[in-house]
């Protein structure tokens, strides 16, 4: 499907390098790596307040891409943690991300983009820099840190996962807080109740012991804060589209060995 594009060949030996330590790309090359499927499936769903879109047999060479995405460097927390106590990873999610430029997946953001204004869920045109992209990594054995598998709210406007791995029993889970009077869907649904925002606050701002920063990773269903309604699954080669402000974490069972769920992410920032 996709050759790599060497043009020059040229070696330095003073410096001890070659053009070809360089894996290099033609623009065509990453238009054929995320090209979308012509027919894929897309659905709007609805649970309870929850409105999101999944995209089946979503990319034409899906494991193409992640060849192509994991020759890229990132900072893995744990590693961190480990070698020198201190990370300078400000992200929550689990596991390790890959941070890229919204250039490669012009056709991505395009699609999508298009995909939320054809539903009613996004009513502006598409342009490249609305979008972020990133990977998240996520394996057997991860640890959590500062109990980031609880339920959590994203800054950007919408949210897809394109899943790039065949993992089974995972996917993204939503959760509604338990208020002092009734359980709510997002923050906006009490943003004017001062008590409910104090009750929140107090959640927010709880005490995590030093010790306890690094746990085991667990499969979260719901705690004295939150009460799980729904979990999108990860299926192969699909996407799932939602906005960031409803609580929502990873379902992932970290127990089960040699599983490795790798999903590219795109985020429409506002």
């Amino acid at each position: 499907m996709m050759k790599k594009i060497s043009i020059d060949h040229v070696t330095d030996l003073k410096n001890n390098m070659s053009l070809d330590d360089f894996t290099r790309y033609s623009y065509s090359d990453i238009l054929d790596l995320t090209s979308i499927n012509p027919d894929c499936e897309i659905e709007l769903q609805k649970k309870e307040e929850l409105d999101y879109i999944t995209i089946k047999n979503f990319l034409m060479y899906p494991d193409d891409l992640k060849k192509f995405l994991v020759k890229f460097p990132c900072e893995d927390r744990m590693m961190s943690l480990e070698k020198m106590g201190i990370t300078a990873n400000v992200s929550k999610a689990p596991g390790f991300q890959q941070i890229f430029s919204a250039f490669y997946f012009r056709n991505i953001s395009k699609f999508l983009h298009q995909t939320l204004e054809k539903n009613q869920l996004c009513h502006y045109e598409w342009c490249t820099n609305a979008w972020d992209f990133y990977t998240n990594c996520i394996h057997s054995g991860m640890k959590s840190y500062k109990q980031n598998y609880s339920p959590h709210l994203d800054e950007f406007n919408y949210a897809a996962n394109i899943f790039l791995t065949d993992v089974e029993n995972t996917g993204t889970s939503f959760f509604k807080f338990k208020g002092l009077h009734k359980e709510y869907y997002d923050f906006k649904s009490f943003s004017k109740l001062p008590e409910e925002r104090e009750n929140y606050k107090q959640y927010v701002t709880r005490h995590i012991p030093e010790n306890e920063y690094v746990t085991e990773w667990p499969m979260f269903e719901g705690d004295q804060y939150f009460s799980k309604y729904h979990t999108i699954p990860g299926e192969y080669n699909s996407v799932s589209m939602y906005k960031g402000r409803y609580w929502h974490s990873i379902y992932f069972d970290a127990t089960i060995p040699d599983r490795i769920r790798y999903s590219l992410v795109g985020v429409l920032k506002k």
